[in-house]
């Protein structure tokens, strides 16, 4: 089972996540897109055991074009890194029915939490 992680703008938020993914998920499973072409050609790719993505929306615009591929989300769990917590961008989020949202933060705790529970939840269910 394979997780994409995406994401546009290597800042600092974005790249020390990445760092933290890599400590959790083996190289082989982890497929990193760098634009949304990427994502989109990953998403359809029938060959890719998908469980997870985590989503890293740079900027409103991103987010927007996250929304318009929403239908090739909805059988994987999504984590969704928002670029800002305005009301409004929240709210798109949302559609997106995320397992957990969030935007930058000093440090990216909670969303390895999340990502670590969901593969502590696919691991066991793999082994039954």
């Amino acid at each position: 089972m394979k997780l994409i992680f995406y994401c546009t703008d290597p800042n600092d938020f974005s790249s020390g996540l990445l760092d933290q993914i890599g400590s959790l998920v083996p190289a082989e499973r982890l497929v990193v897109c760098r634009n949304f072409e990427q994502l989109q050609s990953c998403l359809l790719k029938p060959a890719y055991d998908l469980f997870a993505a985590v989503l890293v929306a740079s900027s409103r615009h991103d987010l927007l074009d996250l929304l318009s591929i929403r239908e090739f989300l909805t059988s994987i769990r999504v984590i969704i890194v928002l670029p800002d917590c305005e009301q409004e961008t929240v709210s798109k989020g949302h559609d997106l029915k995320p397992r957990f949202l969030t935007w930058p933060a000093w440090d990216s705790c909670e969303v390895i939490a999340v990502l670590r529970k969901m593969l502590g939840t696919v691991e066991k269910c793999q082994r039954m």
